[in-house]
């Protein structure tokens, strides 16, 4: 085999590791979503209304939530290549009040989790973070168990307008079920 190409696997491999090992042990809320104790009142206030107005429906509070969070952060593709400290965010009540900033797929699921959580809806075992690849990127999503199925929840693909509500980003296409 040609020295270039072993050069090329080498970098291809260390690349992955650093993204698939390394990365979920750097980055905080990757490999596992703590639901802080305390949130501002102002969080729970928003929650509150937003489950009274979806008590009917789990399914229709999980897409509220994200169109919360579609109203509140934005999206830019490569973001977390040029603006790598975002994702190093861990204070929600900072999080929260940070309307209009960038946010990553972590920060957007910790913010997402724990409203879910905070709602009394949904308890953490019902809500399973996963890790997949993007567009040659780690993306996490989460897996939200409801009294009536599975749904998926990708705050960032649906703020980036990639993946529908009970869809998620994966490789180069969106896998899932939309659900209405």
């Amino acid at each position: 085999m040609p020295a270039f190409l072993l050069i090329i696997l080498f970098i291809i491999s260390v690349y992955f590791f650093i993204i698939f090992i390394v990365s979920p042990f750097v980055i905080p809320h990757l490999r596992k979503i703590k639901v802080p104790a305390e949130i501002n009142s102002e969080m729970q206030k928003t929650i509150d209304e937003i489950s009274e107005k979806t008590k009917d429906s789990d399914e229709k509070f999980i897409k509220a939530i994200l169109d919360l969070l579609k109203d509140r952060y934005i999206i830019k593709i490569w973001q977390t290549h040029l603006y790598p400290q975002i994702m190093f965010r861990k204070d929600i009540n900072k999080i929260w009040h940070q309307v209009g900033e960038k946010q990553s797929c972590n920060v957007l699921n910790f913010v997402m989790k724990t409203i879910l959580v905070k709602s009394g809806r949904f308890n953490e075992e019902n809500i399973k973070e996963r890790l997949t690849f993007y567009e040659f990127n780690i993306h996490q999503y989460l897996e939200i168990k409801t009294s009536n199925q599975i749904v998926f929840a990708d705050p960032w693909g649906y703020l980036a307008g990639k993946v529908d509500f009970g869809e998620y980003a994966t490789g180069f296409e969106k896998r899932g079920s939309p659900v209405n």
